[in-house]
């Protein structure tokens, strides 16, 4: 991926959050009201708060992943789906709680309302949160890696980073990811946008094959990053 492309991904990535009237769920979920399939295709599909268990919570993540694995970068029409794909990605594990031992997506009525105003902000990358953080920056790779001579070594290099990894604030250039993302943002016809959430809603909705949920969880279940940093630890 070259850097253009990586910045448009890293844009549209962030556009969920900082596009505030059509794309955060928070704006959303209020007028949505007047508009449901809108507001199901950005809470539940956009922003990953479907309310799901453990099993449903590994399926998401594993759909999500295949879909941006499958995506061509040197494709510019594809690169803001990409981003797009990042951001959802990354919510199925930040947008989560664990209760009585088991893993829990927020649902899509009130979402993580509650979490947040009790101090436990799971969108902060903080201690708290940096298992979850962690599992997802390691799906996050293996959906963007694109096999070539040197993805063992990438790999391994990768794997030292995530590992060592402690929460704290973006160094990324905020005013200027802003500025680019009302930009790109403003050449995107919002017909496509919501053409394209509307497949992603059907995709991860389909009910599961009992093989699909075994390998989701095998693969996608909570504390895999600190199974592998502890191996590579001994």
């Amino acid at each position: 991926m070259n850097e253009l492309a990586e910045w448009v991904v890293t844009v549209f990535s962030q556009a969920p959050d900082d596009v505030v009237f059509l794309y955060s769920a928070v704006p959303v979920s209020f007028w949505g009201i007047f508009w449901p399939p809108y507001r199901h295709r950005i809470v539940n599909t956009l922003h990953s708060l479907h309310g799901g268990d453990a099993d449903a919570v590994a399926i998401r993540r594993s759909r999500l992943a295949t879909q941006l694995k499958a995506l061509d970068f040197t494709n510019e029409e594809e690169l803001w789906k990409a981003g797009l794909l990042v951001h959802a990605l990354g919510d199925s594990f930040a947008h989560t709680y664990v209760k009585n031992g088991e893993v829990h997506a927020f649902n899509e009525l009130y979402g993580h309302a509650f979490a947040t105003l009790s101090g436990k902000d799971p969108d902060v990358i903080n201690d708290d949160n940096m298992s979850r953080y962690r599992d997802y920056l390691f799906a996050l790779y293996a959906s963007l890696d694109r096999e070539s001579s040197d993805s063992a070594l990438r790999r391994q290099t990768f794997e030292k980073w995530a590992c060592e990894l402690e929460g704290g604030p973006s160094s990324i250039g905020r005013e200027k990811l802003q500025k680019q993302e009302r930009e790109l943002v403003d050449v995107l016809p919002f017909s496509v946008f919501n053409d394209f959430l509307t497949t992603m809603a059907v995709t991860l909705e389909n009910p599961p094959t009992p093989n699909e949920v075994q390998v989701a969880q095998q693969v996608y279940s909570a504390g895999t990053s600190s199974r592998i940093c502890t191996a590579r630890l001994q």
